[in-house]
């Protein structure tokens, strides 16, 4: 299975807060289990941003090297093709959340993981199936 990860799932695994333990869970899960990780440049970018205003080069080389083991998906002009429509099709949808949704459907993930509700209420062409990380274990079955 192709599980696409929005970058607030890269936040909740290596910074503590009460989405942690679950975070640890699913990668857990994921990695006994043997599914692919899938994110985009946009996550590696987001994630970067805090360790770079901090100043702190060893925190970047660290998420940098976190991502090299991840399939990140450039935007390119294949996916900026699905994330003009995503954006024409809901005008209301932020452009990150676009280029994050249109990055899965890019790459035919099976799912893509959030925490931000906003996002499963969309309906997607694709067969791409947004979920909230509080579901995960759903996909057990």
């Amino acid at each position: 299975m192709k599980i696409f990860w929005d970058t607030n799932l890269f936040i909740y695994l290596w910074e503590d807060g009460p989405q942690t333990q679950t975070t640890r869970s699913f990668v857990e899960w994921i990695v006994n289990s043997k599914h692919e990780v899938i994110t985009s440049a946009l996550s590696l970018g987001e994630i970067l941003v805090i360790p770079f205003r901090m100043k702190d080069e060893n925190r970047v080389r660290d998420y940098e090297k976190a991502f090299s083991g991840i399939d990140v998906v450039a935007f390119t002009s294949a996916v900026a093709r699905h994330f003009a429509r995503l954006w024409a099709l809901h005008p209301n949808l932020r452009p990150p959340d676009a280029m994050q949704l249109a990055s899965a459907i890019h790459t035919q993930a099976d799912v893509f993981i959030t925490n931000d509700n906003r996002l499963a209420s969309i309906p997607l062409e694709a067969s791409l199936r947004v979920m909230a990380l509080k579901d995960w274990e759903t996909l057990k079955s």
